[in-house]
């Protein structure tokens, strides 16, 4: 399952499958925590069921924790916006040929 959990974070957070193994750590029942490798971005937990909470980089993994516990969850169609600014990095005209 855990294998699962680091696709299903490295989906949300749009990063590289490498790096959210690198980054993903179990914390709790199956739940795994797998941090963005953009500073500030926040983190994803990610239950046995594959289901998510996002939290921001400010909240405690103790707070994310309470969220999770009382049921909150995070809709995977949420990070659609993620994943469009990270494809759109980089694709800019800056004027120069």
């Amino acid at each position: 399952m855990r294998h699962e959990q680091i696709m299903v974070a490295a989906e949300c957070l749009s990063i590289d499958p490498k790096v959210a193994a690198e980054r993903a750590y179990d914390v709790s029942d199956g739940i795994i925590r797998v941090s963005s490798d953009i500073r500030g971005v926040g983190s994803v937990l990610v239950g046995p069921d594959l289901s998510v909470l996002f939290f921001a980089s400010y909240l405690s993994l103790e707070d994310a924790l309470e969220a999770w516990n009382s049921g909150r969850r995070t809709s995977r169609d949420s990070f659609d916006a993620l994943r469009r600014s990270k494809e759109s990095a980089g694709h800019f005209d800056t004027g120069e040929e």
